[in-house]
């Protein structure tokens, strides 16, 4: 009898494929239920436009899409590219994982705990595309997804990895670090940028967006419009308040409490050596992807321009950051025993690159909402669950 687990390699790809799948199209509905609070099972999925219940046989991952031609069957609206995009991703994912963790096939009979850390690293990837999703589309991490993967984590770690103690330290240290993040990032925002709270400054960032929308239109100088835009809001500010919105009140902080939990996370699943990993990675990555997104929008505005030298001190203390933070991890290794082989100058250099962007963003950071973070931490804790055994070796 033909067994696709044990005979064919191109058999195993195939069934971790449809199970990403499938698995996939589940993250989907996790994510946005979670969001808003909503229970998995019922109401069944229906359009967001229309309200019509969607059939069974058009929620098949992706086929469903194309036959559908990327489109409601009732009331025609375009189905968003998110949902047949997380279905093939998390499908390459699955994938990848069984070649990374999947246990030797060939070596006669296998247990279930042979695919102890296959099974442990597919929900924790599992996790960390579900928290994008959400990160991504509504800027939130659900303690709905979060705090039932820690447990998990917890629980892995003390059965597959025998370090339960080490993710428990781990997670402590996560929250101790976030906060402290947290608390003088702000400050050091504040000391920069000037207090976003202050019902000033969000009006003169509204009067701000609303003139740079209609200069994106007329084709304006930019330099002239805002500077008769500040001295516009200085005179109006004092006598009508403009309204803002609800989600305005929310008090600012550089790091949201999702992005400690997240970072709890990653260190219940793979340790307090592997958050030191995704953390360096995180920042680097959300700096390069952030800069991206902004420098895009700061383009459409008209206001990218004279950027070298924040660009200059960007880079300058994204360096003593990181290195700071390698020299940090590399005594703590040296203590718990392990060593620790990092590539300082690539890092190094990353971390310029990324500081100069950074920097040179200072002078648009107005233009448009902050990157999430959360997906950015996510990237680094994939090159932290790959890397960690070859950056510490013997650690669990």
């Amino acid at each position: 009898m033909f067994d696709p687990i044990t005979s064919s390699s191109i058999g195993r790809d195939a069934l971790a494929a449809v199970l990403g799948l499938c698995v996939g199209s589940f993250l989907n509905v996790l994510a946005l239920r979670s969001v808003k609070e909503e229970s998995l099972i019922n109401p069944p999925s229906t359009c967001p436009d229309c309200q019509h219940r969607i059939a069974a046989y058009d929620l098949i991952p992706v086929v469903s899409y194309i036959v559908l031609n990327g489109k409601c069957r009732h009331c025609r609206k375009p189905i968003h590219w998110m949902y047949p995009f997380v279905e093939v991703f998390t499908a390459c994912t699955y994938v990848a994982l069984l070649h990374l963790f999947g246990p030797n096939f060939n070596s006669g009979d296998l247990m279930i705990m042979d695919f102890g850390q296959l099974i442990g690293m597919t929900i924790f990837c599992s996790t960390l595309i579900a928290i994008s999703i959400t990160d991504f589309r509504e800027k939130l991490i659900p303690h709905e997804i979060t705090y039932p993967s820690m447990l998990l984590g917890i629980i892995y770690s003390g059965v597959v990895r025998n370090d339960a103690q080490g993710a428990l330290i781990g997670v402590g240290v996560s929250y101790m670090l976030f906060d402290f993040l947290a608390f003088y990032g702000t400050k050091f925002y504040i000391k920069l940028y000037g207090d976003p709270d202050d019902p000033e400054n969000k009006h003169k960032k509204i009067l701000l967006d609303r003139d740079r929308e209609g200069m994106m239109v007329t084709g304006a100088d930019p330099d002239v419009h805002i500077h008769h835009t500040l001295y516009a809001a200085d005179a109006f500010i004092g006598e009508e308040l403009i309204s803002v919105d609800e989600d305005d009140d929310e008090e600012f902080t550089v790091m949201g409490g999702g992005d400690a939990v997240l970072s709890a996370v990653i260190s219940a699943w793979l340790g307090l050596q592997a958050l030191g990993i995704a953390l360096l990675v995180g920042f680097l990555a959300g700096t390069v992807m952030g800069s991206a997104y902004l420098f895009y929008e700061m383009y459409k505005a008209k206001v990218l321009r004279k950027c070298l030298k924040p660009a200059l001190i960007g880079a300058a203390l994204m360096i003593l950051l990181v290195e700071g933070m390698l020299l940090f991890f590399r005594s703590l290794s040296a203590n718990s025993g392990f060593t620790m082989q990092l590539p300082y100058l690539q890092l190094g250099l990353a971390a310029a690159i990324g500081g100069a962007l950074l920097g040179a963003l200072r002078s648009g950071h107005d233009v448009s909402k902050p990157f999430p973070f959360g997906p950015s931490l996510a990237v680094g804790a994939v090159v932290a669950m790959v890397t960690k055994s070859m950056i510490f070796p013997g650690a669990p």
